[in-house]
């Protein structure tokens, strides 16, 4: 597990540290419950495989200890986990894990062909929704891929992590598919299908394609972050999506699979 994180963003900080801190602490119990797919993240990552071209990159946002991260690399492709809990990366023995915050992320633009962000972005206040949402679009190749899924229903706050034997609190921010879907036309993504479904709580999950450059305003949205592309960041992780084949791209001593 290797840290990039740049300087944290302002805007919502002290919602997601207290979830991060919370996160690091659950960690081995999380990985203990999750540890088996559900039937719908299943669908949706057969859909996200299908979506891109063999052997693409695909990039993890928000992957906790990698569950699915292995279960993308076993549909032959090349993935990177990002997560922002230490703890979280910890908790397994996945490689190709990179802790970093999802609004600033360790990855040049236009360098991955699809993105996976199951059960993560609800963890940041509203307001910080869209600047994640750029940084998807800054990261994602013209006509990529993401699949996400996000907590249905009306407001947000905290939340205390009983199920997982915790009296530590996490951040939950809840969703109408009219809102989120236009987030995601502002950040320059096509829905291609968007439907709700159960699992502990109700959630919407969505399919979405990022527009050509300049569409919606697209370039405004996907350059306002153009700045990471330097140094202390990972331009060996896009080498390895246009080789298309799988480099070590934090460390030397850290390959995806």
């Amino acid at each position: 597990m290797t840290e990039l994180n740049g300087p944290a963003p302002a805007v919502g900080q002290e919602q997601v540290a207290e979830t991060r801190r919370t996160y690091d602490l659950i960690a081995s119990e999380f990985a203990r419950q999750n540890s088996v797919a559900a039937a719908e993240v299943a669908e949706r990552l057969d859909e996200l495989a299908a979506s891109v071209p063999a052997g693409s990159i695909v990039a993890d946002i928000g992957c906790g200890p990698g569950r699915d991260v292995m279960m993308l690399r076993a549909r032959g492709l090349h993935v990177a986990g990002i997560d922002l809990s230490a703890g979280q990366l910890r908790a397994s023995d996945v490689p190709g894990l990179v802790q970093a915050d999802m609004r600033r992320l360790p990855l040049q633009a236009g360098a991955v062909h699809g993105i996976w962000c199951w059960a993560a972005l609800v963890h940041l206040p509203r307001e910080a929704l869209p600047q994640a949402l750029a940084e998807f679009a800054r990261i994602l190749r013209s006509g990529g891929s993401l699949s996400m899924s996000i907590a249905e229903g009306d407001g947000e706050g905290f939340e205390v992590a009983t199920p997982y034997g915790s009296d530590r609190r996490r951040w939950f921010t809840r969703y109408r598919e009219p809102e989120l879907t236009a987030l995601l036309a502002v950040a320059g993504f096509s829905i291609r299908n968007i439907r709700g479904h159960r699992a502990y709580r109700d959630w919407l999950s969505v399919h979405a394609t990022r527009e050509p450059a300049g569409a919606n305003g697209l370039d405004a949205v996907t350059t306002q972050n153009a700045e990471l592309d330097g140094p202390g960041f990972v331009p060996a992780f896009a080498a390895a999506s246009s080789a298309g084949r799988a480099k070590n791209w934090a460390e030397p001593a850290l390959a995806y699979g």
